[in-house]
């Protein structure tokens, strides 16, 4: 787990986020709990994974880091509303989850409890 606080969350700085160097400044707290799938922690981990477009992975990042650092629920579904993100909770044997588009048929999905993201992936699903 601390690679993840390593990479999502310094504290005391400017509320500036750098994707590049994959850092968020904040004073929110960590909201992501849990990461699953290999693509998502070669990604947490190294910026980057070889089973994800190279093209993709800025956009995945960001969505990423928007995860550990936001204060509610609500939010992120602000940070969500451009309908290309399409923030929507999933049906069937996924009812616990969310989904965030990266780009079709990419998406993050997330369980979301009491103000924590947990069992977050970046994977290619079709809903």
């Amino acid at each position: 787990m601390d690679i993840y606080i390593t990479i999502f969350v310094r504290r005391d700085c400017s509320n500036v986020a750098n994707i590049d160097k994959f850092t968020v400044c904040g004073n929110m707290g960590i909201m992501i709990k849990s990461i699953t799938g290999k693509i998502t922690k070669d990604i947490a981990q190294k910026g980057s994974s070889k089973r994800f477009p190279e093209k993709l992975n800025k956009r995945a990042i960001f969505l990423l880091m928007a995860l550990s650092d936001v204060a509610t629920f609500d939010d992120l579904k602000r940070i969500c509303e451009p309908p290309s993100l399409k923030l929507h909770k999933l049906k069937g044997s996924m009812k616990d989850f969310w989904s965030i588009t990266i780009e079709k048929p990419w998406c993050i999905i997330f369980r979301y409890e009491k103000g924590e993201f947990h069992d977050v992936e970046i994977g290619d699903y079709h809903d």
